[in-house]
């Protein structure tokens, strides 16, 4: 139902108030819509076979014959699979991951180079090792 959106960088207070010193977002939105409009989009992921965005949406105007009564209404869905997190265009297939560094081990990163210091009280060490 978004006809527009306007954005106003510079400071908007003159017209807004002292608020919009550091800028404006109006969205002006499709009031007068008649008729109906209907979207259906499906985008996938190459390497996740089966693993997509889908989006269906529509929108439905009517307006009185003596042009002073609009009624718009609008709905949208959308679902998003699950994606693998190898299967995303960041990852490269040759990538290794070096587990020294990402893997919680003893007291995760409290070791001297970084300075800290992990109060043994507040480490599950049962769970850790799970």
């Amino acid at each position: 139902m978004t006809d527009r959106i306007e954005v106003l960088t510079d400071g908007g207070s003159a017209l807004y108030g002292a608020d919009a010193v550091a800028g404006v977002v109006n969205v002006i939105m499709r009031t007068d819509f008649e008729g109906f409009e209907l979207y259906a989009d499906v985008q996938g992921v190459e390497a996740a076979s089966n693993a997509f965005d889908q989006t269906v949406s529509g929108i439905w105007g009517w307006t009185s014959d003596d042009n002073d009564t609009h009624f718009v209404v609008s709905a949208e869905y959308f679902e998003r699979d699950a994606v693998n997190i190898l299967d995303g265009n960041h990852i490269d297939e040759n990538s290794q991951f070096n587990g020294a560094v990402s893997s919680i081990s003893g007291f995760g990163i409290a070791v001297p180079s970084f300075g800290a210091n992990i109060n043994p009280d507040y480490v599950r060490s049962d769970i850790m090792a799970l």
